[in-house]
């Protein structure tokens, strides 16, 4: 059990690590940048306590199932994280259920964090994964 855990963790700090430098090179102002590494930490954290995100290891998974090496499957991975953390944003929002770090925020920052990771930051994930 311990072996499982330690891959999904390695997995999981993999496709985080790869939204890091996704963020950190997107073409936004500082602000919206810092409101996604916000909500990318809240999640982080919680990837600590339950390494087995589906979101990130479905497509890695499935990819290694079919090819042999999940590596590539990387960006998809990422693609499916973002779409799992933008959804979780907005319902934590309507459900007033927002994580600590995000309940000084204006909801209409959260809205744009939560747009942002449910439509841009896949499309930017997919467009890595067309240049590899």
């Amino acid at each position: 059990m311990r072996d499982y855990e330690a891959l999904m963790r390695k997995r999981t700090v993999r496709v985080f690590a790869f939204l890091d430098e996704l963020i950190g090179a997107l073409p936004v102002p500082p602000d919206n940048r810092e409101l996604l590494q916000r909500h990318l930490e809240v999640a982080r954290e919680l990837a600590e306590t339950r390494p087995d995100m589906s979101a990130v290891r479905l497509p890695l998974l499935v990819h290694a199932a079919v090819t042999g090496d999940e590596e590539l499957a990387l960006p998809v991975a990422a693609s499916c994280t973002c779409l799992y953390l933008g959804a979780d944003l907005f319902d934590s929002l309507v459900d007033n259920e927002l994580p600590p770090s995000w309940r000084t925020r204006d909801p209409a920052e959260i809205n744009l964090a939560a747009a942002t990771l449910l439509g841009a930051l896949p499309q930017f994930c997919i467009a890595r994964l067309r240049a590899q």
